[in-house]
């Protein structure tokens, strides 16, 4: 087998460079190139051999098959660990006074109510409320010692708990609670005692939960970012441009916010407007930020600005518990002897008819009042226990008008129809009759408010 020269030649060369590394036949640049390569192929291998020790420190990747197996298989030496730190953190005092306040306390005022007050409702009363929120309080600090006990065995069985984990849910839960009970006082003090609220309702509402979220972020200490930030920032600046750009808008969304406030009125009740020169009269039937809608007895809807029902006066019917009624009624000269009798019978009268008046705390008069020119005017004025303008008002003021009609039937006497001159520019009297234009006279000669 013959072998060439150039073969020979080549086998040395390429035998000389493995036996020298490559140093010895590469020029700087060369070596430079490879030492970079080497170094990089390293980097990358080492960060291989160490990504499932990086994933290690997930949740739960890498950790599940340990954390069973720390929860399955629990050696002698560690349980007699547990049962050593249990024991030396439970203490018989501790859980006693808890058991006791949680259950046992109020138990027992409940008892002794009872027995003071047989009759007496201890849930509506206020005695149930201190033990109640005693009772709350010690549960919950009952939870949190249960996590305080659980901890401990966790910490024990090899388990990494956050730092300050404990204090940060006892922080979360007492603030929650807090959160309730202040939803308790609001819903008692709004709803309960004052009525329907609704718009002031659903701004507690959403004022809570925003300051019971921020107080949750505060205690785990959570970062808003730079998101949250921005969006803050955002809110901040739109309201200010709104507010500079809509005085008018603003002034009537706090108008709104006061008149829901303040209760002089509520949804459904019925109210008159006086603006001095005509009264609206109706029942509410909402109230928004910007105005207020009105329905008056003709069905008609009338919204009105917020801005404007402020700066009138407000009477609030619904809320009225007794009522007047007030009747004039005419009567002729020739019966002017009978009119001290048939004051006394309408008196009479009235009284047989409308069981509710109230002659006691307020005036009931029936007095001659005034001498017209072509009549005498008796006024007659009573009060009674009946809300104002409602059905039953209505159907006493007509017990009211018959008890008049009885009482001028008894003395037989007529109701005279007002009558006026008129006076012409020939200077001829004219007798004629006058009607009232508020329809306060009638064919009956009896005008009444």
């Amino acid at each position: 087998m013959r072998v060439s020269t150039r073969a020979v030649a080549a086998f040395v060369v390429f035998a000389a460079i493995f036996a020298t590394g490559g140093q010895s036949f590469t020029t700087p640049k060369r070596k430079t190139v490879l030492t970079s390569k080497r170094q990089s192929a390293l980097r990358m291998a080492s960060q291989v051999a160490t990504r499932p020790a990086e994933a290690g420190k997930g949740l739960l990747v890498g950790k599940m098959a340990s954390n069973l197996s720390k929860l399955l298989w629990i050696s002698p030496r560690k349980a007699k660990a547990v049962k050593s730190a249990v024991s030396q953190t439970v203490q018989v005092n501790e859980v006693a006074v808890i058991c006791f306040s949680s259950w046992a306390l109020r138990q027992i005022v409940r008892y002794l109510y009872t027995l003071l007050s047989p009759e007496g409702d201890f849930q509506q009363s206020y005695y149930n409320t201190i033990p109640l929120i005693i009772s709350q309080l010690a549960q919950i600090c009952g939870v949190v010692y249960v996590i305080d006990i659980l901890t401990v065995v966790l910490g024990v069985l090899g388990f990494k708990i956050p730092k300050d984990f404990n204090m940060c849910l006892a922080k979360t839960l007492y603030l929650l609670y807090g959160a309730y009970r202040l939803a308790r006082v609001k819903k008692h003090v709004l709803i309960e005692k004052r009525g329907r609220a609704g718009l002031p309702n659903k701004i507690l509402n959403v004022l809570i939960a925003v300051v019971t979220a921020f107080g949750v972020m505060d205690i785990f200490s959570v970062q808003t970012g730079t998101t949250m930030n921005s969006i803050f920032a955002l809110s901040g600046a739109g309201a200010l441009i709104v507010s500079l750009g809509s005085q008018n808008l603003a002034t009537q969304i706090v108008q709104g916010l006061s008149i829901a406030s303040t209760g002089k009125f509520r949804e459904g009740e019925s109210i008159v407007i006086d603006d001095g020169e005509k009264a609206v009269r109706g029942i509410v039937q909402k109230i928004g930020l910007m105005a207020t809608a009105i329905r008056g007895s003709d069905e008609t809807v009338m919204i009105i600005p917020n801005q404007q029902i402020a700066g009138k006066r407000v009477g609030n019917i619904s809320r009225g518990k007794r009522s007047s009624v007030s009747q004039t009624v005419y009567f002729s000269y020739n019966d002017i002897d009978k009119i001290e009798p048939v004051c006394s019978d309408i008196k009479t009268c009235i009284k047989k008819r409308c069981p509710k008046l109230d002659s006691e705390t307020r005036p009931f008069r029936v007095n001659l009042r005034d001498f017209k020119q072509s009549h005498l005017e008796v006024v007659v004025q009573s009060h009674y226990t009946i809300p104002p303008y409602s059905n039953e008002y209505f159907e006493n003021r007509q017990q009211v008008l018959y008890a008049i009609a009885d009482a001028a039937k008894k003395n037989d006497m007529a109701f005279e129809i007002p009558t006026v001159a008129l006076k012409t520019s020939g200077n001829n009297d004219i007798v004629g009759t006058m009607f009232d234009k508020l329809g306060r006279a009638s064919n009956l000669g009896i005008n009444g408010t």
